[in-house]
């Protein structure tokens, strides 16, 4: 099982988040949906930032504003930065798997590529959450 820090090592040595193998976002997806379970983190919780992010997938396919994908979810990291300060020991192990991954964010048109990951990302841990018993 890979631990936080060795998901944040690899997510460091990557240049964007498209590059991620699906094999392995779904390890890490599991590997830290059991960790924050573990930790006492609400299923409510994660699927509050599940939303937003959709919400922001939204905007970014509709056009709604000239925003990019790197832009609109350098803003969700103010919603891991309030989740983590209200609840530090459940929500940390997710604001820096998440703010990590986020930062991997390309500008421009790839961009939108590497959203889609992290959408796909942030579900799995939804799902996995759900999966270990997570209420």
């Amino acid at each position: 099982m890979r631990t936080v820090r060795d998901i944040k090592k690899e997510l460091q040595k990557m240049d964007y988040l498209a590059a991620v193998d699906n094999k392995d976002l779904v390890q890490w997806a599991d590997n830290l949906a059991k960790t924050v379970k573990d930790a006492g983190l609400k299923t409510s919780q994660i699927r509050k930032f599940l939303d937003g992010v959709r919400k922001v997938d939204l905007q970014i396919k509709r056009r709604d504003k000239d925003i990019s994908a790197e832009q609109a979810a350098v803003l969700l990291k103010v919603h891991l930065a309030y989740a983590a300060a209200r609840q530090r020991r459940q929500v940390q192990p997710l604001s820096e798997v998440l703010g990590l991954a986020i930062d991997k964010i390309r500008p421009g048109e790839e961009g939108q590529e590497d959203f889609e990951k992290f959408l796909r990302f942030v579900e799995g841990v939804v799902a996995y959450h759900r999966f270990y018993g997570g209420n």
